[in-house]
């Protein structure tokens, strides 16, 4: 978002953004005249659209002339301070993708350099709360510049303490991504900010990371003891974040999408056997 004014001017000021190729053909984007009752000056904020051209126009209300002051300035995001953050929603199953930037963020009191490598700071911030106790991936993949990625637990900028931080992905990557631990009905403050203060269109997502028997190659044993023989034996699983592999057929036809997590049961006798869940 950007604002333009004309404060500083010495006459009553109109002023208009405009997009389009020749005069007679011009789409109105914003307009003002008087920034408020006591003001007879100019001020417009709009949304502009990187690579787009727009024709910028000072005049005088009925006729008035003078000498002219136009001011553009760039705003912070909405998210630029920690009491403002906005939400990163927790997967449900499926990824959670946002998108933001941080062109204009700046840096607010007690706010740290993340990771030592992020100043001079320009720096959002969303809030992620699972629903689950279970591991998180969260990264800047498709962002357009050189990304750090902080996640932050603490109720205020005073009191946070970072969990965990990355820099690069590494492999060439300069986007970031990290693993959380994340505990169900707890907030953490997620950061993305620029390495040595790089500013750009960020995307951000967060993900379930699947469990260590999501795929076939990987099942889990089930134990072989003795009270198999007796009274059974009990497993515990959770597919919430368990996509199907390339290749996995559709469980008894009914599984899709399929969300499968795998065991392996080598039998100590033979006979028949009952499983259940």
């Amino acid at each position: 978002r950007y604002t333009l004014e004309t404060l500083g001017s010495d006459f009553d000021t109109v002023l208009a953004v405009y997009t389009g190729d020749a005069v007679n053909t011009l789409d109105p984007i914003v307009f003002n005249d008087d920034i408020d009752g006591g003001n007879n000056r100019s001020r417009v904020t709009w949304n502009a659209v990187a690579g787009t051209s727009y024709a910028i126009v000072v005049a005088g209300r009925g006729g008035a002339t003078g000498a002219g002051t136009l001011s553009l300035t760039g705003l912070p995001p909405d998210n630029d301070n920690f009491e403002n953050s906005a939400v990163l929603a927790p997967p449900s199953p499926d990824a959670v993708t946002v998108n933001g930037t941080n062109a204009f963020a700046t840096l607010e009191a007690f706010e740290f350099d993340h990771g030592g490598v992020s100043a001079p700071v320009r720096s959002v911030w969303w809030n992620f709360t699972p629903t689950m106790t279970t591991r998180y991936t969260l990264d800047t993949v498709g962002s357009d510049f050189n990304t750090t990625l902080t996640v932050y637990a603490g109720t205020t900028i005073e009191d946070i303490v970072p969990i965990v931080f990355n820099d690069d992905i590494g492999g060439g990557d300069n986007r970031s991504r990290l693993t959380l631990n994340g505990v169900a009905g707890t907030t953490y403050h997620v950061v993305v900010a620029g390495n040595a203060g790089a500013t750009g269109a960020i995307t951000l997502t967060a993900s379930g990371v699947g469990p260590a028997n999501d795929s076939f190659a990987s099942r889990a044993d089930i134990p072989i003891t003795s009270t198999i023989l007796v009274g059974g034996v009990t497993v515990l699983g959770d597919s919430t974040f368990a996509p199907a592999e390339t290749g996995e057929p559709n469980h008894a036809s009914a599984s899709t999408p399929v969300r499968s997590i795998w065991w392996r049961f080598s039998p100590p006798v033979t006979g028949p056997v009952t499983l259940e869940t």
